[in-house]
């Protein structure tokens, strides 16, 4: 029974580290560059933006691995640790418990790895914490190594995962957008969406002074926010009067944004009665819903989506990564990059475990003899 319990105890903690190092890289990152929980997800960015997720200016999400990475290694000490893990995991499982409550009661909202983060936990302190459960443990399936390297694996694994390229057809709506000459980026956004308009900044600051570069905005009403249609049509009459930098910038602020219409028409007072014409105008109202039928047929899941050649960059990424992403298409480099499933990083992780597991246990069973 003890055997049964510390081998179930450690597979937790094996979960648990997983996935917070996940969580852990999307931390490392903007809220709108997250790899594994979306920020466009409303329950990822709400609990993102909380007022917990930086105790301290720091990273819940780090606090979190280091304390799992620490409950692992205190598994493999003597029974002097066994106090330590104790009140450290019953420490752990009352957060996790905390913040299963904290998402539910008073976020209203569930941030997916989060839950099976703060379930695994609460689960380890319900194995873990009885005192009956003796250190150190007795002997396991496999050796004390291979359970290094599966904790190493775990921790490791999401932050190369997310350095990976992965080739992504380009949708047919965004080639028939390209310059022939030059650079082009091709951006699917809503002004209505914060991370799309937080972009707006760090696209000008990546594209001052270049006129290499060609940027095509494709403005789609994909939030259901009650701005956005009027955002997106309004876009589009600034196109045709040569101000949609102007106007892209005047939304980029969240306080203009949030003021509605009239204030960005008095904005752009010398041009306020030709927009409000043009806003009307049934084609107009028809390009942006054909738009937005593109984008859903494209499959196009979270905005803002970037295309910088045969680059996809998905989220409010940042300059460095723009201009980088710009620089390589500008000299025929064209590394593809986005989001790939997780099955993926489990069956890699999986395949991993089975050819390096048995390697350990076998190289240790020979060093015994």
């Amino acid at each position: 029974m003890n055997t049964a319990r510390f081998l179930a105890l450690r597979v937790l903690l094996l979960v648990a580290l997983g996935f917070s190092s996940m969580l852990a890289v999307d931390a490392y990152y903007d809220v709108g560059e997250a790899t594994f929980c979306s920020g466009e997800h409303a329950g990822c960015e709400a609990v993102k933006l909380s007022a917990l997720s930086r105790p301290f200016g720091v990273p819940l999400a780090y606090v979190g691995l280091t304390v799992f990475a620490g409950l692992m290694a205190l598994t493999f000490g003597g029974s002097k640790f066994a106090p330590m893990f104790r009140l450290t995991l019953l420490a752990a499982g009352v957060g996790g418990a905390g913040l299963l409550a904290y998402q539910a009661f008073v976020l209203e909202a569930f941030c997916e790895l989060c839950v099976v983060v703060d379930v695994t936990i609460v689960a380890a302190a319900a194995v873990g914490l009885p005192r009956n459960l003796s250190f150190p443990a007795p002997p396991l399936a496999l050796p004390t190594g291979a359970w290094i390297l599966l904790s190493a694996l775990a921790v490791a694994a999401p932050g190369v995962y997310q350095r990976l390229p992965e080739p992504r057809p380009i949708p047919e709506f965004v080639r028939n957008l390209r310059a022939e000459k030059g650079v082009t980026i091709v951006e699917v956004a809503d002004f209505a969406c914060k991370h799309c308009r937080t972009l707006q900044r760090t696209m000008a600051a990546a594209l001052e002074g270049r006129s290499d570069v060609t940027l095509r905005r494709v403005i789609v009403p994909a939030t259901g926010h009650p701005l956005a249609q009027s955002a997106a049509t309004l876009y589009r009459c600034a196109e045709r009067l040569g101000i949609a930098e102007d106007f892209a910038m005047l939304l980029s602020d969240d306080q203009m944004f949030s003021e509605g219409t009239s204030r960005w028409l008095a904005e752009l007072s010398a041009h306020q009665d030709e927009l409000k014409r043009c806003s009307f105008e049934r084609d107009v109202r028809d390009s942006v819903v054909e738009d937005r039928r593109a984008v859903r047929a494209a499959g196009i899941e979270g905005i803002p989506m970037t295309y910088i050649g045969d680059t996809v960059l998905r989220g409010a990424v940042s300059e460095d990564r723009l201009e980088r992403a710009i620089r390589l298409e500008s000299l025929g480099i064209s590394p593809h990059r986005f989001r790939r499933p997780l099955p993926f990083l489990l069956g890699v992780l999986a395949l991993a475990s089975l050819i390096l597991v048995p390697a350990v246990s076998l190289a240790t069973k020979r060093a015994k003899r």
